[in-house]
């Protein structure tokens, strides 16, 4: 039995987990009381860059984008919001924002020009690559995306839903191995993502390594004992055990040759 990782990974699942990474990675304007904006000089431009914005009018509008995407609204958003970030164009939260609203409504296109412009004002930030990735994602060019991936996870190696999704897209470019390596690191830093093991099940049945494929199906049974595909995992478990024994003899077999020497 041969299971491809286009039949049991769902792709609508990782775009999702990236949606709410976006949304997670927008900040309000400060209000009154909270600390003052974060800014930055960028050594090659003399301008200055901006979490928040000082323009009243400029966080009316964000305030209002945002709280009609709260209510699934982005078609009314994405007006107000591409005002606020043409009032001010270095307004990375309203950028953001409108990345989001963009990507919603469909507008991808549009969508990569809002991130790939926050990224360009604020290279040091991993959630903003995340974004540009996903979004790439969302388009199904793997290969930018994989390079945004990288560069976020180069910043902070810490995200777990980065990995994931980087090793997913990595799976698209035929690179198994490295695509391993980060789901690997993905369930080491969040044990409960099933879809990451799931995963990590199809890309080590694929490198012929039956350990990690039986350690990670199970552990993606354990998590979802009543997924769709259950029952062909179940099979392919037992199909695996059998090939682990197999190796184990085979190793034990070579072990004591080697003795025998």
């Amino acid at each position: 039995m041969r299971i491809r990782i286009d039949d049991h990974v769902n792709l609508n699942c990782l775009l999702l987990i990236g949606i709410c990474f976006l949304s997670a990675s927008v900040s309000a304007p400060a209000q009154a009381g909270e600390p003052e904006m974060n800014t930055r000089t960028l050594k090659s431009r003399k301008i200055l860059i901006a979490d928040n914005s000082d323009n009243q009018e400029v966080t009316k509008l964000f305030i209002q984008g945002k709280t009609l995407m709260q209510q699934g609204h982005a078609d009314a958003a994405v007006p107000l919001l591409e005002k606020c970030t043409e009032l001010d164009p270095t307004f990375l939260s309203g950028l953001t924002q409108l990345g989001i609203a963009l990507q919603q409504v469909g507008r991808t296109k549009d969508c990569l020009a809002a991130f790939k412009k926050v990224v360009e004002l604020e290279p040091n930030r991993a959630s903003y690559w995340s974004n540009l990735a996903n979004a790439y994602l969302v388009d199904k060019n793997f290969e930018e995306a994989a390079d945004a991936f990288k560069h976020a996870i180069e910043i902070d190696p810490n995200l777990s839903q980065v990995h994931e999704s980087y090793g997913f897209v990595l799976t698209k470019l035929n690179n198994d191995k490295l695509a391993k390596e980060h789901l690997a690191q993905c369930v080491k830093l969040a044990p409960e993502s099933a879809n990451a093991w799931n995963l990590l099940g199809a890309v080590s049945v694929r490198l012929k390594d039956a350990q990690t494929a039986k350690e990670a199906y199970t552990e993606y049974l354990r998590l979802r004992p009543k997924a769709a595909d259950a029952h062909d995992i179940s099979a392919l478990l037992k199909k695996l055990e059998k090939d682990v024994k197999k190796q184990e003899r085979k190793e034990a077999e070579g072990s004591a040759e080697d003795t025998a020497k």
